[in-house]
């Protein structure tokens, strides 16, 4: 959503923010425009970023969690069976 209104807030361009024009003006330019002209320009891609934007970031570190997470709840079902399997105890309860 983040990368989809930046995208609609500078008229269907999708800017790119930190990247010298070609031209001999030293300028950082956003999608054809002068940056200071841009709209939302903070949610753009970023060059400082590697050429990833906010909505980037947010989406990757979101898959990232996500991994993790299901990762985690996979481990501690697959010990969980594992462990009853072999008849450990690892919660003190005696019987």
């Amino acid at each position: 959503m983040l990368n989809a209104l930046v995208t609609d807030a500078n008229a269907g361009a999708t800017p790119v923010v930190g990247i010298a024009p070609h031209s001999a003006s030293s300028e950082p330019r956003v999608a054809g425009r002068d940056a200071q002209n841009a709209r939302l320009a903070f949610l753009a891609d970023q060059a400082q970023l590697g050429l990833f934007s906010a909505g980037g970031l947010v989406t990757l570190f979101g898959g990232i969690l996500i991994v993790a997470i299901c990762l985690g709840r996979i481990l501690k079902t697959e010990g969980s069976l594992n462990c009853k399997r072999l008849g450990w105890n690892l919660r003190g309860d005696v019987g």
